[in-house]
């Protein structure tokens, strides 16, 4: 089910891990954030043809963009390489009461065994 909608911080813009991003890395972090296939934990499925859907973008800037974002630490993926995590997602999003809680519990239940790694 997707959110109806992501929150964005205003310092998000000015943060140490956004300012050095390329104008695509930060559409790209920020798109993490906020796209309607996340959730509140900041780790779910994401395929490249996802975001090359939604941002309208050709498979190599998809991958050049994520490339980018895992140099600098903003995000990762699960081996499985369709799951994505932001690093830094409940420093930006904390969970705010014990019913978001429950449903990050369920969220983090569906996510694959896997652990993170490949780039």
């Amino acid at each position: 089910m997707a959110r109806d909608y992501g929150r964005v911080s205003t310092a998000f813009w000015n943060s140490r891990d956004v300012r050095p991003l390329s104008d695509q890395g930060k559409l790209l972090a920020n798109y993490l954030l906020s796209n309607p296939h996340s959730n509140c934990i900041g780790a779910y499925l994401l395929p490249d043809a996802y975001v090359a859907d939604d941002l309208g973008w050709t498979a190599e800037k998809v991958s050049k963009a994520f490339a980018e974002l895992f140099r600098n630490g903003f995000a990762t993926r699960f081996e499985d390489r369709r799951h994505i995590c932001i690093c830094k997602y409940l420093t930006w999003n904390p969970i705010e009461n014990p019913n978001v809680g429950k449903a990050a519990l369920k969220q983090l239940e569906q996510l694959p065994d896997d652990p993170f790694g490949l780039v």
